[in-house]
């Protein structure tokens, strides 16, 4: 934990989250999935940028992207009722009352 103190946090994160993402490429499988799959991409997530969920998503026999405004990497907790509403929606169970929160920010 030390050595990794010594060093500048935004770089070592970003080289940490590169070895992750590079070593778990499943893109070839993603067609495979065939079953509904929502993508929630957060327009500030500098982590996995929305155009990687669009890709994920369009790779998925039935996915699509809802994208989360002004939302970062941790969506669930950055904007939890967000997440609420579109699970709800998803399983058809959509909730008036925060209805408009599922906006027309629907990829896919």
């Amino acid at each position: 934990m030390a050595v990794m103190m010594r060093h500048d946090p935004e770089r070592l994160s970003l080289a940490l989250i590169t070895a992750a993402i590079e070593r778990a490429d499943i893109r070839d499988r993603l067609s495979k999935i065939n079953c509904p799959v929502t993508v929630l991409a957060g327009t500030k997530d500098i982590a996995t940028p929305p155009k990687f969920s669009e890709e994920i998503a369009s790779l998925v026999q039935f996915g699509h992207v809802i994208m989360v405004d002004d939302a970062g990497h941790h969506i669930p907790a950055e904007a939890p009722d967000f997440v609420t509403c579109a699970v709800l929606d998803e399983l058809g169970e959509r909730d008036e009352r925060i209805d408009p929160m599922i906006s027309s920010t629907v990829i896919g």
